[in-house]
């Protein structure tokens, strides 16, 4: 039923897993009509607004942070240039365009072999799918705007670093080729600005080829653009701010054999968690006869970027064990949620690149192609695949439990269709208007909902806690505070 050896089939198949990822990504694109600002959204917008845009990232820098990316994203904040009326449309337009970093990059992967467009598309938006149903908190992800702007800004730079570099596989025209070079450097270094995560991940990629620079297999143009992403993650780590922090915290940190310990342990559970779930391994067997068939390309630039099959893996573990050292060493816990989202990109797409290695070193070691899954036995993976994705998995069978989601598609479908994001919309839009005909001093109701895909975070009942005094500003008001609750 998926992608199969016919081209009507494949083509097929193709289409379905476009319908499959439009289903997954449409209950956050219809959410977005009811997306509000959170804590931070109000305060870092309008410190730039005072301060402009480089004396605000240069105070940043050195004084609380080295993320020079993602601070200088807040430039591109809708609360930066306009108002609350301009949240909805961007946080629309910002995920529209990370789901089109997905489609670039699996388009780019797939062209010079004469494959249908469908296909093409299909390889991004299998991945993207795979994102959205795994994914840990949608809120921070795409609706906390600071928060989607830092992280998945910095996923969105990582794939399209991907597709330039699946379009340098191929020949070009000298000016295409240049152009295609320079895009690649500057996204090299922009990316590790993002997050943490991302320059863990370039630490990673140098020990992962360190051995081939060492015996000069890597040309000097990629070993370039190595050394600008290294030279980036150095920029963002070392930056005074980061250490300033630290001192100000006043922590005891933990042990470093505590710390390898520690992330020992999260490693292997989270790659238990985010493998074990089932719809990874079922969306795997289910497209892995095109994935043999991709392998038997030559041309094709994912071919090309997985002749060495041990780097993919090897990357993507030793990748996210540095994140979890780095979060133990730094915060004594591990990353929060919104870098877990971030990490999570790495590892869907890692994953895919990892099993594409396998078969090629199959395919080079001139061993049989993997058998193919049965008409029939396709036919129940799908059964199985849309068992897991719109259960609820209440095998307790308790009353409280019905329906509650498993995923955060379901979440999001919930969210929506339930009138839950639809309330908290009106309420927000209510506390808006007390704000703009209230006096100098606001009290605020409770919101009576809070749907967990959209919502992030609500200001206190205390005035003066540091979430009050960056809305109160941004409204120009004196205090702005929420009623406490009956409960």
């Amino acid at each position: 039923m998926l992608i199969d050896s016919p081209v009507k089939e494949s083509q097929r198949g193709a289409f379905v897993i476009l319908v499959f990822a439009g289903l997954c990504l449409l209950p956050f694109l219809c959410l977005t009509l009811y997306a509000h600002s959170f804590l931070d959204d109000f305060l870092l917008p309008q410190l730039m607004r005072e301060r402009g845009l480089w004396t605000q990232l240069r105070d940043i820098y050195f004084s609380y942070s080295g993320k020079y990316s993602a601070h200088l994203s807040m430039g591109l904040h809708p609360l930066a240039w306009g108002g609350v009326e301009a949240v909805k449309p961007f946080v629309l337009g910002f995920l529209v365009f990370f789901a089109g970093c997905f489609l670039f990059a699996g388009h780019a992967l797939l062209q010079g072999g004469a494959l249908p467009w469908p296909t093409r598309f299909a390889s991004g938006s299998l991945v993207l799918a795979l994102f959205l149903l795994l994914l840990g908190s949608p809120s921070e992800a795409f609706y906390w705007v600071t928060s989607a702007l830092m992280y998945m800004g910095g996923a969105a730079c990582s794939l399209l670093l991907l597709g330039v570099v699946a379009h340098l596989q191929r020949p070009h025209a000298l000016l295409k080729q240049r152009i295609w070079w320079s895009t690649a450097f500057v996204l090299a270094f922009v990316m590790p600005g993002f997050s943490e995560v991302i320059s863990c991940f370039v630490l990673a990629l140098g020990i992962v080829l360190l051995p081939a620079i060492r015996r000069r297999e890597v040309n000097r143009k990629w070993l370039l653009l190595l050394g600008i992403a290294v030279v980036g993650a150095a920029i963002a780590t070392l930056a005074p701010g980061n250490f300033l922090r630290q001192q100000e915290k006043g922590v005891e940190h933990l042990s470093l054999v505590r710390t390898l310990g520690m992330a020992s342990v999260a490693l292997v559970y989270t790659v238990l968690n985010w493998a074990g779930n089932g719809l990874l391994l079922l969306l795997t067997l289910l497209v892995l006869p095109a994935l043999q068939r991709f392998v038997q390309v030559p041309t094709l630039p994912l071919t090309m970027l997985v002749k060495r099959p041990w780097r993919w893996p090897l990357w993507l573990l030793l990748g996210l064990f540095i994140c979890y050292i780095f979060g133990f060493l730094a915060i004594d816990s591990p990353m929060p949620s919104r870098a877990r989202n971030l990490m999570l990109v790495f590892f869907v797409s890692s994953w895919f690149m990892s099993v594409l290695g396998y078969l090629a070193y199959r395919q080079q070691t001139s061993q049989p192609p993997l058998p193919s899954v049965p008409g029939y036995a396709r036919t129940v993976l799908v059964a199985l695949v849309l068992l897991l994705s719109t259960s609820d998995h209440n095998t307790k069978l308790l009353h409280d439990h019905i329906g509650t989601p498993t995923n955060s598609v379901l979440q999001a479908y919930r969210d929506w269709l339930s009138g839950d994001a639809s309330q908290y919309d009106r309420e927000e839009e209510a506390r808006y208007t007390l704000l703009r005909q209230g006096g100098s001093s606001v009290e605020l109701p409770p919101l009576s909902v809070k749907p967990s895909t959209i919502f992030w975070w609500d200001i206190s009942s205390n005035p003066t806690l540091w979430g009050n005094q960056a809305y109160a500003t941004f409204f120009k008001k004196k205090a702005v505070w929420v009623k406490q609750s009956a409960n």
